[in-house]
């Protein structure tokens, strides 16, 4: 099963939207539920057609809080 591409696709698959937070790097991201109850931070998806992108992924100081920095 692939990640869903958009705010509607997650929604369908049983994620659900926590709260809209601001990143120690000073981004906007929201917070989502995984249907496996783990907590998910997500770039803004202001619109149901937005692209579902993992805040992860552009992060600027994701490095510092890996639970295993490399």
């Amino acid at each position: 099963m692939s990640f869903p591409a958009t705010k509607a696709a997650m929604i369908e698959a049983g994620y659900e939207w926590i709260t809209d937070k601001t990143c120690p790097c000073g981004s906007a991201m929201e917070l989502w539920k995984t249907p496996a109850n783990k907590v998910m931070p997500m770039d803004p998806m202001p619109a149901e057609d937005a692209p579902a992108v993992s805040h992860w992924a552009t992060c600027a100081k994701a490095q510092q809080f890996r639970r295993n920095p490399k």
